[in-house]
C-alpha cells in the first residue's frame, strides 16, 4: 500500500487508511502507527485538537521512524424512536466501533461517547492491553485500575475540587473543617479526608451525610449535628443539593460571623438556585401569614418547603440578610484566557479551524493533550530501545503490549498542555485542574477573588466575611477558657480536706518528734515514722496543686515533684518496715543486741534513701533535661477548654512509663512483704504490722483505681481530674489514720499515761534496768512470733523454756504492746 491510499483532509492531516485494511504502511522509511478515535456528537469538537496534534507529531518526528494516522469511528449517529431501543442500539454501536478499530490494528484509542459507554470501551481496551485516553468522560468508576488499567484521561474530575478547597483553607490559616455531603459525592469526601490525613496540618473535624428526598430529607438535622460537633469551616460536597443545603444553613442561623461555607459549582447557577429557594420559602411563609391557622401539608417536595411549613419564625427572607459574606464558590474553568499555553493553542486552533469557538477550544485542547501524551509515550519507548527498527515493528504489530503501563504516558516530556500540566496520578487521572474562586456577599453579589490555573493558586482580592470585614474568622468555635482553680464546690471540698490532712500530718509529725523515745514509736522506729509522715505531707500538698497547677510554670513543676517524691517516701518506708518484720521472722535464733538492731535500721534506711534518690533522679531527668513543661489548653468539649500543664517533651511517654513501672514494682514488693508477714501473731487490735498491711492494701487498690481512671482513653477530662486527686486524698488519709492515730491514742490516753509513768521513772533511776526491759520486750515480740509461726521448727525443750520466759514477763510488757 502506498501513501496514495491514505485519506487526507483539507489541512493535510492523515485521517485513515482504506476501510478494513490492517496492513502497515511504510513510506519514506517510516512505519505507519494507527491511532483510533471514537467520536460522538458531543465530543466531535475534540477532533480538531487531535488533528493538530497529529500534524505536529509527524512534523516534529516525535515517534522516530514512524508517522501517525487516525482512524475515525462515529458512534450513535442515528435517532431511533423508542428510548429503550436507542439505548440498546447505542451500546451495540459503541461496542461495534471499538471492535472495528481493534480489527484495523490500532495501537491506541482516543475519545469518548459518554461516561457509561466509555466504561464499556475502556473495559475492552484494557482487556486487550490497548491504551485509551479520554478527554470528556469524568465518571469516578473509571479510576478503578483493577478494571481499567490502560485507561487515562486529560479532563479534570470532580476529585480535583478538593485540591483548590484545601489550598484556599490553608491560605486563610484554618486548621479544621467539616464536610456536609451527599452519597453522589462520597468519593470526593473520601479523597478530601485522605489528603488531609496525609498533610497533617489540616484535619476533618467531622463529616455528615444528608439526603434530599422529599419527606425523608435530613438536611436540617445533619447541619445541626455538624455544627454541634464544632465545625465552623464547612465544605458542602453535593452535585445537585449544595445551594439548598446552604440556604437551610442560612435560615437556621448557621451562616454567621463564626462560620465559612465552601461549595462547588457554577457561580451564576448557584446564585440563581439560591434566589429560587428564597422565593419558594417566602411564598409559603406569606401563605401561612395570610391563612392564619391553615394546617401544613403532610408531604413535601424538598427540604426548603418542609422547613418553611414547620418553622415558628414567620419572617420573610432576603438574600442581603442571609448572605452578607463568608460564602465561597469554586467553579471549574474551561475558558483560560490569559494562561499562555491556552492562548497559544487557541491561536493554532483558529488558524486550523476558523469556525472554532471558545466552547470548542477547551475540548479541543484536552483532545490535543491526549494525542500528544500518547505519541510522546510511544516515542520514548522507541528512543529508549536498543534496536529502534525492531521496536517499531513490534510496536505497530502489537507485540509490545506487555511493556505498556500508565508510567509510559506519564512524564514523557510533554508536560504542559493547553489546560496546564499534563501529569497523571496512580489512577490515570490528571493531577491539576483550573478553578476560579468567587465570593458571595451582600446578597447576590458574586466577586471573583482568585483562581487556581495550571496548578498555581492565587488570591488577588481579599475575601469578605459575614461580619463585612476582611479578617478571617478563627475557624473554630468561640472557646470558653477555664482556668483550673479552687472555685467549684467539689474542688473546694477536696482542697479543704487536703488542708486538714496537711495540718493533721504536721501535728502528728510534731508528736512523733516530741515522743520519739516513747516505746510506741521506739518499736516502730521514729526515723521511719518521720519519713512516712513527710511522704504523706507531700501527697497531701499535691492534691490542691491539681487545682492550681495551671497558675504558673512553678506550680506545674511542683505537682509531679510532690506526688512522686511523696509516693517514693511512703513506699520506701513501708518496704523497709515490712522487711524488718520479715527478716525478724526468718532469723529468730540469731542473737543480737542493740548495736545489731541499730545497724539493721541503718541498712533499711539506706534502702529507703536509695529508692527515693533513684526516683528523684528519673524525675529530674524528665522535668529538667527532657521536659517541655508549659501551660496549654486542653479541650473538654467543642466550646470549652481548660488551661492546664503540659509535659509533652521528648521522651515524655518513656519517663512517665518508667516512673509508673518503678512505682508499680515498689508497690508490688510492699504487698508481697505485707502478705508474708500477715501471720505475725500475738498482736492486739492495733498491732503495728496489721496496720502496715491494711495501709499497703489500701494504697495498692487506690493506685489501681487511679491508674485506670487516669489512663482510660474514654474518660473525660473532669473525671480524670477530680477522681485522681480524690484517690490520692483517700489513700493518704487512710494511711495516716491507720498508721498513726492508734499510736497517738496510746500516748495521749490517760490510762496509758499512768501505766507508762512508773516505768519512765525507773528508766531514769536505773538506766541498766531500762536496757534490760527493752531487751526483754524484744524477746517477748520474738517469742510471740515463734509461738504463732508454723514455718519455724524448734525442738520441744527450747520452745518450753521460751514459753516460760514469755509467761513470766508478759504482765510487765503488756503496757508497751501497740
Amino acid at each position: 500500500m502506498s501513501m496514495n491510499d491514505l485519506q487526507v483532509d483539507m489541512n493535510n492531516t492523515i485521517l485513515s487508511a482504506t476501510a478494513g485494511d490492517t496492513n502497515t504502511i511504510t513510506s519514506n522509511n517510516k512505519v505507519e502507527i494507527k491511532i483510533g478515535i471514537l467520536l460522538h456528537d458531543d465530543t466531535r469538537q475534540g477532533l480538531s485538537g487531535v488533528q493538530i496534534a497529529v500534524n505536529e507529531i509527524n512534523q516534529w518526528d516525535i515517534i522516530p521512524g514512524a508517522f501517525v494516522t487516525l482512524i475515525e469511528k462515529d458512534v450513535v449517529d442515528y435517532q431511533p424512536i423508542e428510548q429503550d431501543q436507542f439505548s440498546s442500539l447505542a451500546i451495540s454501536q459503541a461496542i461495534y466501533s471499538v471492535v472495528s478499530l481493534i480489527q484495523q490494528g490500532v495501537i491506541g484509542i482516543i475519545g469518548d461517547v459518554s461516561d457509561s459507554f466509555t466504561t464499556l470501551s475502556a473495559l475492552m481496551t484494557s482487556t486487550l492491553e490497548i491504551p485509551q485516553c479520554s478527554y470528556s468522560a469524568t465518571a469516578a468508576s473509571l479510576a478503578d485500575k483493577s478494571q481499567y488499567d490502560y485507561f487515562f484521561r486529560t479532563i479534570p474530575t470532580d476529585l480535583l475540587d478538593v485540591d483548590v478547597v484545601i489550598s484556599f483553607i490553608l491560605s486563610q490559616n484554618w486548621t479544621t473543617l467539616g464536610i456536609l455531603y451527599t452519597t453522589d459525592a462520597g468519593l470526593v469526601t473520601q479523597n478530601l479526608i485522605s489528603k488531609t490525613k496525609k498533610m497533617g496540618i489540616l484535619s476533618v473535624k467531622s463529616s455528615q451525610t444528608f439526603e434530599d428526598d422529599g419527606n425523608t430529607n435530613n438536611i436540617h438535622a445533619s447541619i445541626d449535628t455538624l455544627m454541634s460537633l464544632g465545625s465552623r469551616v464547612v465544605f458542602i460536597a453535593s452535585k445537585d443539593s449544595a445551594a439548598k443545603a446552604l440556604l437551610i444553613a442560612a435560615v437556621t442561623g448557621h451562616v454567621n460571623n463564626e462560620t465559612v461555607w465552601l461549595i462547588m459549582g457554577n457561580a451564576s447557577n448557584v446564585t440563581h438556585q439560591l434566589n429560587q429557594h428564597v422565593d419558594l420559602y417566602n411564598r409559603i411563609i406569606q401563605t401561612r401569614l395570610n391563612s392564619g391557622n391553615q394546617s401544613s401539608p403532610t408531604t413535601y417536595e424538598n427540604a426548603v418547603e418542609q422547613l418553611a411549613w414547620s418553622t415558628n419564625k414567620l419572617n420573610l427572607l432576603t438574600m442581603e440578610h442571609l448572605f452578607v459574606g463568608g460564602v465561597f464558590i469554586f467553579e471549574q474553568q474551561t475558558e483560560l484566557t490569559g494562561y499562555p499555553p491556552y492562548d497559544t493553542f487557541r491561536q493554532k486552533l483558529s488558524q486550523f479551524d476558523p469556525s472554532a469557538t471558545v466552547a470548542t477550544t477547551y475540548q479541543s485542547g484536552l483532545a490535543y493533550s491526549c494525542m500528544m501524551v500518547m505519541a510522546h509515550g510511544f516515542g520514548q519507548l522507541v528512543r529508549d530501545s536498543v534496536d529502534s527498527n525492531c521496536t517499531l515493528q513490534e510496536l505497530t504489530s502489537g507485540q509490545l503490549k506487555s511493556r505498556y503501563s500508565l508510567a509510559l504516558f506519564n512524564d514523557t516530556g510533554f508536560t504542559t498542555g493547553p489546560q496546564g500540566p499534563v501529569l497523571f496520578d496512580k489512577n490515570g487521572d490528571i493531577e491539576t485542574g483550573n478553578f476560579k474562586i468567587f465570593n458571595l456577599h451582600h446578597g447576590s453579589q458574586v466577586t471573583e477573588i482568585g483562581h487556581d490555573l495550571g496548578g498555581t493558586f492565587n488570591l488577588f482580592r481579599d475575601p469578605i466575611y459575614f461580619d463585612e470585614t476582611k479578617m478571617p474568622p478563627s475557624g473554630t468555635p468561640t472557646l470558653t477558657v477555664i482556668k483550673a482553680g479552687i472555685t467549684m464546690p467539689i474542688s473546694i471540698a477536696t482542697a479543704s480536706m487536703a488542708m486538714i490532712g496537711i495540718i493533721t500530718t504536721l501535728m502528728v509529725l510534731t508528736l512523733v518528734i516530741k515522743f520519739r523515745h516513747h516505746p510506741v514509736f521506739k518499736l516502730s522506729s521514729p526515723i521511719f515514722c518521720i519519713l512516712e509522715l513527710l511522704g504523706l505531707l507531700l501527697s497531701y500538698i499535691s492534691v490542691p496543686l491539681f487545682f492550681i497547677s495551671s497558675y504558673s510554670i512553678f506550680t506545674c513543676f511542683m505537682l509531679p515533684i510532690t506526688f512522686y517524691i511523696g509516693l517514693s517516701l511512703i513506699l520506701g518506708t513501708m518496704i523497709s518496715r515490712n522487711y524488718r518484720v520479715y527478716k525478724t521472722m526468718n532469723n529468730v535464733y540469731n542473737k543480737g543486741n542493740n548495736d545489731n538492731s541499730q545497724s539493721g535500721n541503718i541498712q533499711l534506711l539506706k534502702i529507703s534513701c536509695f529508692i527515693l534518690a533513684f526516683n528523684t533522679f528519673i524525675l529530674a531527668c524528665w522535668l529538667v533535661l527532657f521536659g517541655n513543661v508549659k501551660l496549654s489548653a486542653i479541650p473538654v468539649s467543642t466550646t470549652v477548654v481548660v488551661n492546664t500543664c503540659s509535659y509533652d517533651g521528648p521522651g515524655h511517654i518513656i519517663f512517665v512509663a518508667l516512673l509508673s513501672f518503678l512505682a508499680g514494682i515498689e508497690l508490688c514488693l510492699s504487698v508481697y512483704l505485707a502478705l508474708k508477714t500477715k501471720s505475725f501473731g500475738g498482736y492486739s487490735k492495733y498491732s503495728e504490722h496489721k496496720q502496715l498491711g491494711l495501709s499497703v492494701y489500701n494504697i495498692f487498690f487506690s493506685a489501681l483505681i487511679g491508674f485506670i481512671i487516669f489512663f482510660m482513653p474514654t474518660t473525660d477530662f473532669y473525671t480524670r481530674y477530680y477522681l485522681t486527686s480524690m484517690t490520692i486524698l483517700w489513700a493518704s488519709t487512710f494511711s495516716l489514720c491507720v498508721l498513726f492515730f492508734p499510736k497517738i491514742f496510746k500516748i495521749l490516753s490517760p490510762k496509758q499515761a499512768q501505766a507508762v509513768s512508773p516505768n519512765t521513772e525507773k528508766r531514769d533511776d536505773h538506766p541498766d534496768d531500762e536496757k534490760t526491759l527493752y531487751d526483754d520486750q524484744q524477746l517477748l515480740t520474738m517469742n510471740r512470733m515463734i509461738a504463732t509461726s508454723c514455718n519455724i521448727l524448734v525442738d520441744e525443750g527450747k520452745r518450753d523454756s521460751v514459753l516460760e520466759l514469755s509467761g513470766s514477763i508478759h504482765p510487765t510488757m503488756e503496757t508497751y504492746q501497740v
